[in-house]
């Protein structure tokens, strides 16, 4: 459980990086246009969706 959570912050705090990085660098309003765009695409979602590891099983 505890790798789990790990595992969790360790990715949101990536997404968060990325997010602050592409505000910082073009500014709120791309932040909000990619957020749109992601909202408006469901199909796509899956797609643009970093690769996870598979979950491997316990002891």
């Amino acid at each position: 459980m505890d790798d789990l959570l790990k595992f969790l912050h360790a990715h949101n705090e990536a997404d968060n990086h990325a997010c602050a990085y592409v505000a910082h660098r073009f500014g709120g309003d791309a932040l909000r246009a990619l957020a749109q765009s992601y909202t408006e695409h469901l199909d796509d979602r899956e797609e643009w969706q970093p690769e996870t590891p598979e979950p491997t099983e316990g002891p």
